[in-house]
C-alpha cells in the first residue's frame, strides 16, 4: 500500500463515528480469573498466558500427586483442542478436564462448550472403548 493510500485510510478510520465513540473496557468480569489481578492491567494476550501457565501448573500438580498418565496429544489443526486428558490405567478410566478461566459463559459459549465436550467424549470413547470416561468442566478460579 502506498503512503498516500495509507494516509487516506487513516483519515477514514479517524473520522468514523463508531470508532470515535469506542472506549476501552478496563473492568474485569468477577467470574474471570483475571479479576484477581485486575490491578496489574495486563493485555488480553497476557491474560491468556496466565491461563495457559495455570493449566500447565495444574498438569504438573496432578502428575506429581496422582497416578495418572497425561495422554494429551499435540493439537492438530481442524480437530477440537483437548485441554487435559489423563489415563488411570489401573482403574481403566479416562479423565477429561475442560478448563475455563472465565465461567461467565453466555448462551452461545455455553452451547459451544457443551458441544465441544460431547464431541471430545465421542472421540475418546472410540479411542479407548474399554475405558470409563469422566468428563469435567473445571473453573480455574
Amino acid at each position: 500500500m502506498k503512503k498516500e493510500e495509507r494516509e487516506e485510510l487513516k483519515e477514514i478510520i479517524n473520522k468514523n463515528i463508531y470508532i470515535k465513540k469506542c472506549k476501552s473496557n478496563k473492568n474485569k468480569d468477577i467470574n474471570s480469573l483475571s479479576y484477581f489481578y485486575a490491578d496489574l492491567n495486563l493485555s488480553q494476550s497476557d491474560n491468556i498466558k496466565v491461563g495457559n501457565g495455570l493449566e500447565k501448573l495444574l498438569i504438573d500438580i496432578v502428575k506429581k500427586n496422582i497416578e495418572l498418565k497425561d495422554i494429551k496429544k499435540k493439537n492438530i489443526k481442524g480437530i477440537k483442542e483437548r485441554d487435559n486428558i489423563f489415563m488411570d490405567e489401573k482403574n481403566k478410566k479416562i479423565i477429561y478436564a475442560e478448563l475455563k478461566s472465565n465461567l461467565n459463559l453466555d448462551t452461545e459459549k455455553s452451547k459451544d462448550t457443551v458441544k465441544k465436550c460431547e464431541e471430545i467424549e465421542k472421540e475418546i470413547k472410540k479411542e479407548y472403548p474399554e475405558y470409563e470416561i469422566s468428563m469435567n468442566l473445571v473453573g480455574l478460579r
